[in-house]
């Protein structure tokens, strides 16, 4: 789970942490003069939202985005992959279209949403650019799509090993320097990731 400040709000990628576990942590006086807009879902799977149910809870005014396609994985612990891995579990929360944040501007924080399938069909790339310190790279959240060295998996329920492939194709021409913040595992940068990844 990430959480992105702003001078005047913050988001939650992937909330697979309680609140408690955000309130309690070194940025939490941070927060409280902040607030929370959005709670982003990059994909369905239950070691990216496990805790969506809370979050929504704890925020019930706080909009959670996720890919339609998706979306019934909250609803369906074979799709969530729950099934297999924790025990079966399902996510009572009515998410809106996180491509619907595609283009949005938030507290100078542009935001592009990328739909790349290939680890399961709703999985997104989140990317934030600072619109006033251009000097610096955008963050790019990738979920479980691209690693440091390596890529996300394509055995599980939905994923695509030939769609997998064309979403790294469109990450690889992204013009410029990333920072990548994974789903699993050491951020990175696209310029490296290119240099030498060797699914790139």
């Amino acid at each position: 789970m990430y959480v992105l400040m702003s001078d005047t709000c913050w988001f939650v990628i992937d909330p697979s942490c309680k609140p408690d576990a955000v309130t309690r942590s070194r940025a939490a006086d941070d927060l409280k003069a902040r607030e929370l807009k959005a709670i982003i879902i990059t994909h369905g799977h239950f070691d990216h939202l496990a805790a969506a149910g809370i979050w929504s809870e704890e925020y019930p005014v706080v909009p959670i985005y996720i890919h339609p396609e998706d979306a019934i994985c909250l609803k369906d612990p074979r799709k969530n992959c729950s099934l297999d891995f924790a025990g079966p579990e399902t996510y009572d929360i009515e998410p809106k279209d996180i491509m619907s944040l595609d283009g949005t501007t938030v507290d100078g924080l542009k935001i592009t949403v990328l739909h790349t399938p290939g680890h399961c069909k709703g999985e997104c790339a989140i990317i934030f650019e600072d619109t006033e310190k251009t000097d610096e790279r955008p963050a790019l959240f990738t979920g479980d799509l691209l690693f440091k060295g390596s890529i996300g998996r394509t055995d599980l329920y939905d994923g695509d090993y030939k769609e997998m492939q064309a979403s790294l194709e469109m990450i690889k021409k992204l013009d410029r320097d990333y920072t990548v913040l994974p789903g699993h595992g050491p951020s990175s940068t696209l310029d490296m990731e290119k240099a030498t990844n060797p699914f790139l």
